[in-house]
């Protein structure tokens, strides 16, 4: 298998997780042994921000949120190699976000897919909705499709850094 974890998903939906969440130890543990999530705020000028990163042994998921006047972006990554990220990232026919399975901020074709390097960001506004979900969010899916039966990504556990997610939150109303 390649550096990334590929996913068979439904060309309508996301698959449901074989076993409760509850039940994985990590969400990467579908694709080897996961470092904990890391998680960091800052605040330059009036901009807050929040750094996510969680490593595998297939893939790095690493994810920016900022704020600035009550209004949130996300710039979430998928780590992997040049070649790799260059061609996941030309087939793309669509890009999203999971927070627990479910699908969120999807975007058709390469709109807000950006390839740099080794990496490949899915950049979206965040709507209030959504950004209230992920103190209590488990697992974010990062996810990019290449219109087959195959979705490609990394998956972060978000289980560990919940204070830090909610401080965030809460300082971005």
């Amino acid at each position: 298998m390649s550096a990334f974890l590929i996913a068979a998903a439904l060309a309508s939906a996301a698959a449901p997780p074989a076993a409760p969440i509850e039940n994985f130890k990590s969400p990467n543990s579908l694709t080897g042994v996961a470092k904990p999530t890391t998680a960091e705020v800052k605040r330059r000028g009036g901009r807050l921000y929040l750094r996510l990163e969680q490593v595998t042994q297939n893939a790095t998921a690493r994810v920016f949120l900022s704020c600035s006047r009550g209004r949130a972006t996300i710039r979430a990554g998928i780590v992997t190699t040049p070649d790799i990220s260059e061609e996941r990232a030309e087939g793309a026919e669509r890009s999203y976000l999971e927070l627990d399975w479910r699908r969120v901020l999807a975007a058709r074709g390469r709109r807000g897919l950006r390839l740099d390097g080794n990496t490949v960001w899915i950049s979206r506004d965040v709507p209030t909705r959504t950004l209230s979900l992920l103190p209590r969010t488990r697992t974010l899916g990062l996810w990019v499709e290449n219109g087959g039966v195959w979705r490609w990504g990394a998956l972060m556990d978000l289980r560990s850094v919940h204070p830090q997610i909610g401080n965030f939150v809460k300082s971005c109303r």
